[in-house]
């Protein structure tokens, strides 16, 4: 869960800077959304870990597992957009 929520909070600043600067960013922003597409697959590798150990509060591992594919699937959306620049 704290992977995937570094990961949406990162995507949030992101976000603003990029549109705050109406797109003209450095490769800073876009190395910072690599290492946070990476905390994601992270936290989704530990989040199925530990929804298979046995008696644990399944609430927040089922909860940082969703985020985690969540925030994969925006981060690799913006990723497949500035590769292919369809905006």
């Amino acid at each position: 869960m704290i992977c995937a929520s570094f990961s949406l909070i990162s995507f949030i600043i992101v976000m603003y800077a990029v549109l705050k600067a109406g797109g003209n960013v450095g490769d800073r922003l876009g190395a910072a959304g690599v290492v946070s597409l990476f905390f994601s697959i992270a936290g989704a590798v530990v989040g199925i870990m530990s929804l298979t150990e046995r008696e644990t509060f399944r609430l927040f591992p089922r909860l940082g597992t969703g985020l985690s594919f969540f925030m994969i699937f925006l981060w690799g959306g913006i990723i497949y957009v500035g590769f292919t620049g369809v905006f």
